[in-house]
Order: C-alpha cells, then sequence, then structure tokens
C-alpha cells in the first residue's frame, strides 16, 4: 500500500471496473508523474487506495452512485482502470523502448476488450515473453465490449487491462498481413 503520509495534494484521477462494480476517484502516487501502467505495476501489496470517489454498478443505467473518503481496492478484484485525468499518457523518451503493436482480445469475466498491445518487435508472436512479466499492461485503441449484453460498447484510448484476470490471444494475421499490421 502507498504511505498516505507522503501523498500529493493533487492525485491521479482512475476509473477502475470490477466484475459487479465501477470505483472512480483518486490515487496519490508519491514522487513525479508516471503513466497508469506503472503505478499500477509499482504498488506493493494487494490493495490499492482510492480517495474521494464513487462506487456504481455500470450495468445499472441510472443506478445510484454511493461516495466514498477513502476505499480500499483488492489488486486482484481490478478488470481494468482507465486514467481520467492527470497521469502522463506517455512515458519519458529517455525510457521508452521500441515496440510493435498487435492486435489483441483480452477475455475478461463478463467483458471483451481488443485493442493493441505493444510488443518488443521479436516478429515472433510465440516467443514474446512481455506480456507475462506484469500484472498490469496497457492496451490502446481499446473496444470493451459486455458479454452479457453485447450492445453495452464503448472505446477508449488506453486501458490498463489486468493480466491475470483474463485469458489473452491474438488473433491469426491473415494473409500478407505481419505481427503488426492491424486486421
Amino acid at each position: 500500500m502507498f504511505d498516505m503520509s507522503q501523498d500529493q495534494p493533487d492525485g491521479v484521477r482512475i476509473e477502475l471496473i470490477m466484475e459487479s462494480y465501477r470505483v472512480s476517484g483518486t490515487i496519490h502516487v508519491p514522487g513525479a508523474p508516471r503513466r497508469l501502467v506503472d503505478i499500477m505495476n509499482s504498488i506493493e501489496g494487494e490493495f490499492l487506495l482510492v480517495h474521494e470517489g464513487q462506487i456504481d454498478d455500470p450495468s445499472v443505467e441510472h443506478g445510484e452512485a454511493r461516495s466514498f473518503e477513502l476505499a480500499q481496492v483488492p489488486l486482484d478484484a481490478i478488470l481494468f482502470a482507465m486514467p481520467r485525468g492527470g497521469a502522463p499518457q506517455q512515458g519519458s523518451p529517455f525510457e521508452t523502448v521500441a515496440k510493435v503493436p498487435v492486435r489483441g482480445t483480452l477475455l475478461l469475466p463478463g467483458l471483451e476488450i481488443s485493442g493493441e498491445f505493444h510488443l518488443l518487435p521479436d516478429g515472433r508472436r510465440s516467443h514474446n515473453v512481455m506480456i507475462a512479466t506484469r500484472r498490469f499492461a496497457p492496451m490502446t485503441d481499446a473496444t470493451v465490449v459486455s458479454t452479457h449484453s453485447p450492445c453495452q460498447v464503448w472505446r477508449e484510448s488506453i486501458v490498463v487491462v489486468n493480466l491475470l484476470r483474463g485469458f489473452l490471444y491474438v488473433p491469426r494475421p491473415a494473409a500478407g498481413e505481419g505481427p503488426g499490421t492491424p486486421p
């Protein structure tokens, strides 16, 4: 858990999606601004503290949101997270490793997320282990579909997915497509 005595006055706004709930609020992270995926992967412990937020059920239209001052969210409960301002979308150019966008789909309880993972330019997807090295991974140009109600679809420029909660697959490329070519 983050040490609350080190909290910055301005935190990072996030939205967390779990199986039955959505939590929106602020996390306080010491140090320099970082991408949400870097923040999520640097959490020590099993919980994320969310400040000054709301919890609701995203599948209930016009449902009542409950406000809270502080919530303790287990990392294992998070299906995916989205930055809602305050966190940089790009990493430092000095820390950036060139990667290739690869279309993939992550199946989560009640959800299917399709978008682009960014993998090392190996060329052989079966040997690429970058995804297996972290709990959370970014997915860009993401389309989220409810498997219970396929008409519930939304698009996000970036989502940070919990790889331990889902099943990831990369569709076989069509003839003439390379690993980084969108279908």
